[in-house]
């Protein structure tokens, strides 16, 4: 699976070719983007499950977090930024949350999910989870670095977030 797009300047009355923007070889794979734009900077993030299908003959897929950027609209992209910085010693892994980012006065923010146990088989049995919460991962700098929240909620998977007025 890997990443595409297609553009529109027109708002959506025609698009453009399908560009590939991430492509992985044979089974490794780009699931459940999200993006966001910086609206001070005008930067486009997206943020990715990069899935290795097996890890050193085991049975089950390895998800990391990358995200990537865009200071020209689309038309290029950088290297991915892995995040698994944020959940080193920690008992769980994150999982991205298909969808979009919020972008705020304060903050860049992709809403996330930690998930501990097994994600997927090759056996076909079902995964089995010890927790998955919400979870955030932001950034206060614009990129330069990214922070992850505490965790909230029980069993949250493909969370969202959004701005209420209020």
């Amino acid at each position: 699976i890997d990443l595409a797009m297609k553009k529109s300047f027109d708002g959506g009355k025609t698009w453009s070719k399908l560009e590939v923007i991430r492509d992985f070889p044979e089974k490794e794979a780009a699931c459940d983007p999200s993006m966001v734009v910086d609206r001070q900077t005008g930067t486009i993030w997206l943020a990715y499950d990069y899935t290795v299908p097996e890890f050193q003959g085991e049975h089950r897929r390895i998800v990391r977090i990358h995200l990537i950027k865009s200071d020209d609209e689309g038309i290029t992209w950088s290297t991915p930024i892995e995040l698994c910085y944020l959940t080193k010693e920690k008992n769980f892994f994150l999982q991205n949350a298909p969808g979009v980012g919020l972008c705020t006065e304060e903050a860049i923010i992709f809403p996330m999910y930690a998930v501990a146990g097994t994600v997927g088989s090759f056996q076909n049995q079902r995964p089995m989870y010890e927790f998955e919460k919400t979870v955030l991962v932001y950034s206060k700098d614009h990129g330069k670095t990214w922070l992850l929240s505490n965790g909230v909620g029980d069993y949250n998977p493909e969370p969202q977030i959004v701005t209420l007025k209020g």
